[in-house]
Order: structure tokens, then C-alpha cells, then sequence
């Protein structure tokens, strides 16, 4: 310890942690255990907040917090895209705005055909403004799909057998709280595991690739990296412009 406070002071470092446990101890050991250390710059430690948060989550080490209060100039972010929805679009309608717009345009020339361009784009725009109904853009985490409500219970059980054992550190009480762990792990294992069983089943030769790849990001957990976020034009005209008006057809053998 004394070495480890010697490269600390020789590096300008500082220790953040108050004091409070960071193991989860065993009984009869020493309930003050924290071989976790959250160490930062000495310029940086007057702006550091530090707690420990009061679960494990199932390991034997408490999650640790740390924030930074520092007042920065906010970045601009673009406004959140609010999407289509093209399920409840009234197309007829759509279509007679968009051909009235377009017949207003005037005829485009060699010289000026990025500035006819971005007028069809208006148009179309204008259009889907008026006559498709809008979502919201904001990214959200998807649930997996083999989350039920047996797996949020277990979960309580573990919190609740753990918090108790934290309150009180009885032999009594960390053997319930090992044996409702246990329980709890093996419960999501075989929840993920069937899901992912039950998942693969359903898939057929017809079945859509982005299905496919859909369900696989809420088995991981994660978020769509595609999604978009801007409600620039540029970023997403072309590919709204690709679903009303397909460039392509796919094969006859591959339609339903």
C-alpha cells in the first residue's frame, strides 16, 4: 500500500473512493473490503462524484459510479428523424399532391439539374409531409425476445435475497442469496436458450433477411447501428425514394 501511494503522489493521481465497501464479503470476513480502486488526474478529482451502487448484479464485486459535474458548452445535435409510417399512408392522396407539386416544377436543364433535383426532392418531402403519418426517430434498446415475465420475478427474488444478506450478513442469509443466484442464472440460460431454439425454427428459405438480422440485435441486446438519426434530407431521401419507387424487382421464384 505504501508503494502504491508512492506511484500515486509520483504520478499526480488521486484516489476517489470514500471509504465504502466494494466486495461483496462472505460471512465473518471483513465487511469494509474494497480492492476496487477508481483513480483519476488531481486536476480531474474536483469534478469526480463517487458511489457504489448497491447490487453485484450477480458477481461478487459492487458496481461502482462515477460522475463528472463539469459545465461544457453542449454539442448541437441534429434533431431526431421522425420517420414514415408507410403502413398507415393515404397514397392516393399522396400521389395526387405529389403530381400536382410536380407538374409546378419547371423543366429541368442541363445546366441546373442538381437545382431540379433538389426540387423533386422537396416535393416529395412536401408530399410525404402531408399525407403519411410520422414516428418518432429515437433510438431505443430493444427487449430480447425471450424475456418474460418469470425471468423480471427471479430477478426481484435475487435483488431482494441480496439486499437482505447486505443488511444483515448471516450465514443464513448468504446461503439463500447463493442458492436464489444460482437459480436465477440457470432460469436465464434456459430462457435464452429455448428463445434462441424457438428462433431458429421458425426460419424458412422465404423467411426475410432483415428478420433475420432484427432478431439477432435484440438476442444480443443492441441497438441498430443503422438507425438514423438526422433529419437531414441527404441522409435518408434516397432510400425513401427506393421504397416508394423500387429500382429493381427481385426474381419471380422469390416472391411469396
Amino acid at each position: 500500500s505504501i508503494a502504491l501511494s508512492d506511484l500515486l503522489d509520483d504520478l499526480d493521481l488521486c484516489v476517489l473512493n470514500d471509504g465504502s465497501p466494494t466486495r461483496r464479503s462472505y460471512p465473518h470476513q471483513n465487511p469494509r473490503s474494497a480492492p476496487d480502486l477508481s483513480i483519476c488526474s488531481s486536476s480531474l478529482s474536483p469534478l469526480c462524484s463517487w458511489r457504489v451502487l448497491p447490487s453485484t448484479y450477480s458477481s461478487d464485486h459492487f458496481a461502482i459510479l462515477v460522475s463528472i459535474s463539469h459545465r461544457t458548452t453542449p454539442a448541437t445535435t441534429p434533431s431526431p428523424l421522425l420517420k414514415y409510417r408507410l403502413n398507415q399512408a393515404d397514397w392516393f392522396a399522396y400521389s395526387s399532391a405529389l403530381n400536382a407539386s410536380v407538374q409546378s416544377l419547371l423543366p429541368p436543364s442541363v445546366d441546373d439539374i442538381l437545382v431540379a433535383y433538389s426540387s423533386f426532392v422537396s416535393c416529395l418531402l412536401s408530399a410525404a409531409d402531408l399525407h403519411i403519418p410520422k414516428k418518432s426517430g429515437r433510438s431505443h434498446k430493444p427487449s430480447t425476445p425471450w424475456w418474460d415475465s418469470e425471468c423480471s420475478s427471479m430477478v426481484r427474488e435475487r435483488t431482494n435475497a441480496e439486499r437482505a444478506y447486505n443488511e444483515e450478513m448471516t450465514v443464513e442469509n448468504f446461503l439463500s442469496y447463493q442458492r436464489i443466484a444460482a437459480q436465477c442464472k440457470r432460469l436465464l440460460s434456459e430462457k435464452k436458450t429455448a428463445g434462441w431454439r424457438s428462433f431458429c425454427e421458425s426460419l424458412s428459405p422465404r423467411t426475410s433477411m432483415s428478420i433475420v438480422w432484427k432478431q439477432i440485435r435484440r438476442f444480443r441486446g443492441s441497438l441498430n447501428s443503422t438507425d438514423i438519426s438526422s433529419n437531414d434530407p441527404s441522409s435518408w431521401a434516397e432510400a425513401f425514394i427506393d421504397k416508394i419507387a423500387p429500382p429493381s424487382v427481385p426474381f419471380l421464384d422469390l416472391l411469396p
